[in-house]
C-alpha cells in the first residue's frame, strides 16, 4: 500500500518521497483520468493505437507504469484488466493480444463504455524500476479484484480468509462511525 499513498499524497509533486523509516525513496506515479476508448457500431473496439493517444492521452503514450481497462455503465465503473508495461503504453495496452484475449470480449458482452486509465511511472534518472513496476501491478490487480471479480487477469490474487466488517472486503450496508474512523486512521 506504501506506494499507493505515495502516489495519492503527492502524484506530480516531487520525483521521488522519502520514506522517513528506511531513509529510503519511494517512486511516485501518477494517475491519468479514464479516457473513452473509440467502438465501433458493431461494438469491436477501435484498434488504431495512434489515434487513442492523440488530445489528452498524447502525454501517456512513451510514459511506463501500469494501465487498467474498464466499462462505465449505469452503475459506475469496473475494472476489467490490469497491465503494465516496462516499454510504453502505446505498445502495450493496445496490442492485438491484450484486445483479442482481454478487451473484446468483455465490450461485446457488456453495454458501456470502455475506458483506459494509466498509472505513469513520474521518470527519475537513471533505469526505470522493473520491480516497483510490478509490485504496483500487483497491487493494483488485487485492488481491482476486490472490486470486480470478473477480472481478465488474476495472477497474485490470494483467496483472503479473512474480512473487517464495513472495513475491508465486507461491503454489506452503511459503515459505522467506528468503522469510518478505523478506515480514517489507516488511511483507507
Amino acid at each position: 500500500m506504501g506506494i499507493i499513498k505515495g502516489l495519492k499524497k503527492s502524484a506530480g509533486k516531487a520525483r521521488a518521497l522519502r520514506d522517513e523509516k528506511n531513509e529510503e525513496y519511494i517512486q511516485l506515479f501518477e494517475v491519468s483520468k479514464a479516457f473513452p476508448i473509440e467502438v465501433e457500431e458493431n461494438r469491436c473496439i477501435n484498434a488504431d493505437c495512434a489515434a487513442f493517444f492523440q488530445g489528452e492521452a498524447a502525454k501517456y503514450r512513451d510514459k511506463k507504469g501500469c494501465y487498467i481497462f474498464s466499462l462505465r455503465t449505469g452503475n459506475g465503473i469496473l475494472p476489467y484488466y490490469v497491465g503494465m508495461t516496462l516499454r510504453s503504453f502505446a505498445e502495450e495496452a493496445f496490442s492485438d493480444q491484450k484486445i483479442s484475449k482481454h478487451y473484446r470480449h468483455i465490450v461485446a458482452k457488456n453495454n458501456g463504455t470502455p475506458l483506459m486509465t494509466f498509472v505513469a511511472l513520474v521518470p527519475t534518472r537513471g533505469r526505470p524500476p522493473e520491480t516497483v513496476i510490478r509490485i504496483l501491478e500487483s497491487e493494483l490487480i488485487k485492488m481491482a479484484y476486490y472490486r470486480n471479480s470478473r477480472l481478465t487477469n488474476r495472477k497474485g490474487i490470494p483467496k483472503e480468509r479473512w474480512a473487517i466488517k464495513g472495513v475491508i472486503r465486507n461491503d454489506q450496508g452503511a459503515p459505522t462511525k467506528e468503522e469510518r474512523a478505523f478506515k480514517k486512521l489507516m488511511g483507507l
